[in-house]
């Protein structure tokens, strides 16, 4: 539940430990299937705060220069909150 350094939006972190912050739930969209395929469209949404996960172009200078923030966001149909997996394991 805090703001995040450049934007002002929910800030993401990945922090290990035994509470629900840490749970996200995979909106597959799409998709012939509900499953999470390669290729599939998917929105995380936190299981918390309801919000989704948010790409934007506000990127770092030092000490990470180029490196986005990644935030939190409410709009559910805000382009930028969707994710595709191209490459991996399946």
């Amino acid at each position: 539940m805090h703001r995040s350094p450049l934007s002002g939006q929910q800030e993401v972190s990945c922090f290990g430990g035994e509470d629900t912050g840490d749970i996200w739930i995979v909106d597959v969209f799409n998709s012939k299937s509900n499953a999470w395929i390669q290729g599939a469209s998917i929105r995380l949404q936190h299981k918390d705060t309801k919000q989704y996960l948010h790409s934007h172009r506000h990127t770092f200078g030092n000490p990470i220069p180029g490196q986005q923030e990644i935030t939190c966001f409410p709009n559910k149909e805000d382009s930028q909150n969707i994710w595709v997996a191209e490459e991996g394991i399946y």
